[in-house]
């Protein structure tokens, strides 16, 4: 399965005897890393790389001492199209196993992975690499190498959400008679106001009650 090679196992903290300069750069090279392992709640990354016709793991992130998968995956190496992670960088395709011990003999690194309680592992292509997402509970779906969104719109299931709220069906009938009680109507416009003829801004304000905001 090793095919006989040993391999170092990758670093995750600078090496003592780079000096201040070369440890910060050190630093810098491992941030995405530590980044990707954050945005998508991975308990470990490990980033697998072309060297010298063979895919072996070259960083890592997470706080994999001691774990076997991880001394195991230092020293694996997989031609492309071999093995999950050969399969991933060939195809260019994510492989996303969401139950380790239902994997199939694809997974060399199966019996590691289980014995270190991970329950999901995906591995994503990214670039000329292969990103490896170790998770230890089991995940639904494929994780994101993407930074969580920072606002925008939301697209929500509204009826869900409605029906999710205790006494509902009560709550809409005391707000529908508070509106009867002040006289409130429901705004029925629904043609363009006339001032919009030929307005191709199709973000501005229909109603003319509302203020014309032109951004």
């Amino acid at each position: 399965l090793l095919e006989g090679v040993v391999h170092p196992i990758a670093q995750t903290s600078p090496p003592s005897y780079l000096g201040p300069f070369r440890q910060s750069l050190f630093r810098r090279m491992l941030a995405p890393l530590e980044d990707l392992m954050r945005n998508s709640g991975a308990n470990y990354v490990f980033e697998w790389a072309l060297q010298r016709g063979m895919l072996r793991m070259v960083n890592s992130a997470g706080d994999d001492d001691g774990i076997t998968y991880s001394d195991m995956s230092a020293m694996a190496k997989f031609s492309p199209g071999e093995g999950c992670v050969g399969k991933a960088f060939a195809s260019k395709e994510t492989i996303f196993i969401q139950d380790v011990s239902a994997a199939t003999s694809d997974f060399w690194r199966k019996q590691s992975a289980m014995e270190d309680g991970l329950q999901s592992i995906a591995f994503i292509p990214h670039g000329e690499s292969v990103m490896e997402l170790c998770f230890s509970k089991q995940v639904g779906k494929v994780p994101s190498l993407a930074e969580p969104d920072a606002g925008g719109f939301v697209v929500e299931d509204h009826d869900a959400i409605m029906a999710s709220i205790p006494d509902i069906a009560k709550v809409k009938g005391e707000v529908e008679a508070m509106m009867d009680k002040l006289g409130y109507r429901a705004n029925k416009i629904d043609a363009p106001d006339k001032r919009d003829a030929g307005n191709t801004d199709k973000w501005v304000p229909r109603d003319p009650r509302l203020n014309r905001l032109t951004g």
